[in-house]
C-alpha cells in the first residue's frame, strides 16, 4: 500500500517532467529550424537572385500595364509577399523536421518495448489485491 502510493507520485512527477522537457525540446527544434530554414530560402529570394529579379519584373511589367497605382506601391507591395511566402515555407518545412525528429524518437522508443516481456498468469488465476 504505501510503496504502491511513493511508486505512483515518483512515477506523476516523471511524467511531469518529461512532458515539460518534450515540449521544451520540440519548441525548440522548431524555432532554430525555422531560423535555419528562413535564412536558407531567403538567400534564394535575395535581391542578387535571378529568381527574386524575376519575380519582380514580372510583377513590375503586370503592374506597368494593368494596375493604375504607382509602380513603386506595388513593387513594396509584392516585395512583401514574396518575404511572407518564403517565411511561411520556412515554417512549413522547420514542422517537418520537428516531426521528423519526433518520429525518430518514437520508433526508437518502441524499440526497447519490443523486448519486455510480462509474467503470464495461469489460466484460473485470480488477481489479488494488495490493500
Amino acid at each position: 500500500g504505501k510503496d504502491m502510493a511513493q511508486a505512483s507520485g515518483l512515477f506523476n512527477v516523471i511524467r511531469q517532467v518529461g512532458g515539460s522537457f518534450g515540449v521544451a525540446l520540440i519548441g525548440t527544434i522548431l524555432t532554430e529550424r525555422t531560423t535555419f530554414h528562413t535564412a536558407i530560402d531567403g538567400q534564394s529570394v535575395s535581391q542578387y537572385s535571378s529568381t527574386y529579379r524575376t519575380i519582380l519584373d514580372g510583377l513590375r511589367n503586370f503592374a506597368t500595364y494593368r494596375v493604375a497605382a504607382p509602380v513603386a506601391e506595388e513593387l513594396s507591395r509584392a516585395k512583401a509577399l514574396v518575404i511572407s511566402d518564403v517565411t511561411k515555407q520556412a515554417v512549413v518545412q522547420a514542422t517537418d523536421d520537428t516531426f521528423l525528429f519526433a518520429f525518430a524518437v518514437m520508433m526508437l522508443c518502441v524499440i526497447p518495448i519490443l523486448f519486455l516481456r510480462t509474467k503470464r498468469r495461469p489460466k484460473g488465476e485470480k488477481v489479488v489485491s494488495m490493500e
